[in-house]
């Protein structure tokens, strides 16, 4: 093996330095580095699904909302029947008020929850890229060892941008 190592002109010696320093290196980035990253990630990855179930609990309160009001509006238009009999043109009326209260109730709390999902999601992705540009940003700082330029940190932030 020294035969083919001499012919390469490969020094043995500092050949098994450099594995070692680079074994070492990689060490020091796992321990320094990496694992507070993936750390990182994982807690944000677990406030997302958190937010998630957030949306889903309110999409089920929305439902139960709304066969609520389904119901509701059942036992009014049976009540409207009953005084049908004693007096159609008060049953009737008060049957429309209440339909289209419940409908405006129904289509408000729709409406309303629907922008409150939005801004809900709005605000999960601004928090995202929040983050996510000072990760990046003190992952740069700490790679290049000063702190990012303004330039720096508006390619960064350009970056995280286009990709979300």
């Amino acid at each position: 093996m020294a035969g083919i190592l001499d012919t390469l002109n490969v020094n043995l010696t500092v050949l098994l330095a450099t594995a070692v320093l680079f074994i070492t290196l990689v060490l020091v980035m796992d321990r320094l580095f990496w694992r507070r990253v993936l750390a990182h990630l994982d807690a944000r990855r677990q406030e997302i699904a958190r937010a998630y179930e957030a949306l889903d609990t309110t999409r089920r309160q929305l439902d139960d909302l709304q066969r609520e009001y389904e119901g509701r509006l059942a036992r009014i238009e049976a009540d409207a029947r009953v005084r049908i009999q004693q007096t159609v043109r008060d049953a009737q009326m008060q049957r429309d008020r209440t339909i289209a209260d419940a409908r405006d109730d129904a289509a408000r709390v729709v409406r309303d929850g629907a922008i409150e999902l939005g801004r809900q999601h709005d605000e999960a992705l601004v928090q995202t890229r929040e983050r996510l540009a000072q990760v990046s940003l003190n992952t740069l700082e700490r790679v290049v060892g000063q702190t990012p330029s303004p330039e720096q940190r508006r390619l960064v932030e350009e970056y995280i941008a286009q990709c979300t």
